[in-house]
């Protein structure tokens, strides 16, 4: 078994084991999990499922610790540097005026006018 410290179930995975055993295929680890504690609860439950892993067309063993450990650290790296280059993207998109967030719902002239009247209660 896959040592892990986290305790987060993955619910859906239960109901997919039972059905693709005896391999569950995923194109890429990081489509699997986002981080290495998830990668490790996943492993551990395909583990006691008597469930292989296909990925990316290769049949890989979970119950193998370091080699399964050393996917799920790519995979948490590879997720890191796509969110990193959305950010900069989105940053350079601001930059240059393409991105300017969602659009008012009041145009400005309804801004400028004022409300209704609302009554204010006074305490009796």
């Amino acid at each position: 078994m896959i040592p892990c410290r986290s305790s987060r179930a993955f619910s859906k995975l239960d109901g997919l084991t039972w059905f693709l055993a005896p391999f569950l295929p995923v194109p890429k680890l990081d489509r699997l999990a986002r981080s290495v504690p998830d990668a490790c609860d996943i492993g551990d439950t395909l583990v006691a499922r008597d469930v292989r892993l296909s990925l990316g067309g290769s049949i890989y063993d979970p119950g193998d610790p370091m080699f399964f450990n050393m996917l799920a650290v790519f995979a948490e790296f590879e997720a890191g540097l796509l969110k990193m280059r959305i950010r900069e993207g989105m940053a350079i998109a601001r930059s240059r005026g393409k991105l300017k967030g969602k659009k008012p719902k009041l145009t400005a002239r309804q801004q400028a006018e004022p409300g209704p009247a609302v009554p204010v209660a006074w305490p009796t």
